[in-house]
């Protein structure tokens, strides 16, 4: 943060950097969201350094259009100048659509591709441009109502974090418009490897498999609703095929249909559970419990949840999953199992023995007979050593 806020060259190349990843990753996200896909791609090294020449051509764009205005204004002023300046601002989604979908420097500053893309979509690109406008200007308007009364140091560096959320979430919109406008833009959404997989199933009988075909043809044409309808009338199927569950609580995600999505988010948790997949407990979970803060796991869940948010970095969180485990089931055989293991993380992860002391003596004063007494007073002895 001192870097990017100093002055000179190490400042202008650590910004151009940063900016630069910022590009790469919200070209991915573009690409994942066209491609029928509803959950942020990785942050990893493949994600942000393959193809990353698109970053630079997207440069390269900008740095067309300021040239070409710039000649415009020296060889024919101003007057001819301003309307160029006009259609290419209302040109640059279409540019950076035609970018991401072909890859094309040459391709993308075509008018004859771009101008025929943006009319195909129609008047659902024109909303598309009005929504990018009120993202392109959220982080004026933080800075503005919000930021401007933070402490001085911390203001450049928040700034520069909500353009970047901003432009994330701006390529992610532009993304669903290609994938909701595909037929009639070209774009082909490519499901043939999850299809390939439905026909091997379904050939052998695997319903679930046939129903999820059904879906992602829904979804491919842009029936995201018929989609959402069909899963809700196969409530047994989506509550046992792991593949289904996450379909159905991505859609209701995308649609912000939040009290069902927190419903199927539970039943979602129980699968990943059951299979072990404690990158995803983490994750949903944490989506989950950002939409409502009551949001309780059921039991069969809240002990590998906590133990996904332990191991990703979060041991407070995972607090907070054992003590809603407690409220939520006052009369489960696991509560002093619940009570035990908030009081380890308490003491060895949040450093606070006092705490875990009291929670230790609660459990021997209030289960007495219990089989988990011998590592209660063992765990106290450790903290009084």
């Amino acid at each position: 943060m001192i870097l990017i806020s100093g002055p000179g060259i190490v400042r202008m190349l650590l910004s151009f950097a940063c900016w630069g990843v910022i590009l790469k990753y919200s070209f991915a996200a573009l690409k994942n969201t066209a491609k029928g896909s509803f959950i942020p791609p990785k942050i990893n090294l493949d994600t942000i350094s393959s193809e990353f020449d698109i970053v630079f051509k997207q440069l390269f764009v900008y740095l067309i259009i300021g040239f070409i205005f710039y000649k415009l204004i020296q060889g024919w002023g101003i007057i001819l100048a301003i309307p160029f300046f006009l259609f290419a601002l209302l040109s640059i989604p279409a540019i950076m659509i035609v970018l991401a979908c072909t890859n094309s420097l040459i391709n993308s500053i075509n008018p004859l591709i771009f101008v025929r893309m943006a009319w195909r979509i129609g008047w659902g690109y024109l909303l598309m441009y009005l929504f990018l406008m009120f993202l392109g200007g959220a982080p004026a308007a933080l800075a503005g109502s919000v930021i401007v009364h933070l402490p001085v140091q911390l203001q450049q560096f928040l700034y520069t974090i909500a353009e970047s959320y901003y432009t994330i979430i701006a390529y992610h919109l532009m993304g669903y418009v290609i994938f909701q406008y595909h037929e009639e833009i070209g774009y082909d959404v490519d499901f043939d490897d999850e299809e390939a997989s439905s026909k091997e199933s379904e050939d052998t009988g695997d319903e679930g498999n046939a129903l999820l075909k059904k879906i992602n043809i829904l979804i491919k044409d842009g029936n995201i609703d018929d989609a959402i309808a069909l899963m809700e009338n196969e409530p047994d199927a989506v509550s046992s095929d792991i593949r289904l569950a996450e379909r159905y609580y991505n859609l209701l995600k995308l649609k912000q249909r939040i009290p069902e999505m927190l419903k199927q988010g539970a039943i979602y948790l129980d699968l990943l559970s059951k299979e072990g997949v404690k990158e995803k407990l983490y994750e949903v979970y944490s989506e989950c419990i950002s939409k409502d803060a009551d949001f309780t796991p059921s039991p069969s869940s809240a002990f590998k949840i906590a133990n996904a948010m332990i191991e990703h970095g979060n041991p407070k969180g995972a607090v907070g999953v054992y003590q809603g485990f407690i409220r939520m089931n006052p009369k489960n055989p696991l509560i002093p199992k619940a009570y035990f293991l908030a009081a380890n993380v308490i003491n060895n992860h949040l450093n606070n023995p006092q705490k875990a002391v009291k929670i230790l003596k609660g459990i021997i004063k209030k289960y007495p007979d219990h089989e988990i007494l011998p590592y209660v007073r063992k765990s106290l002895e450790e903290i009084n050593t």
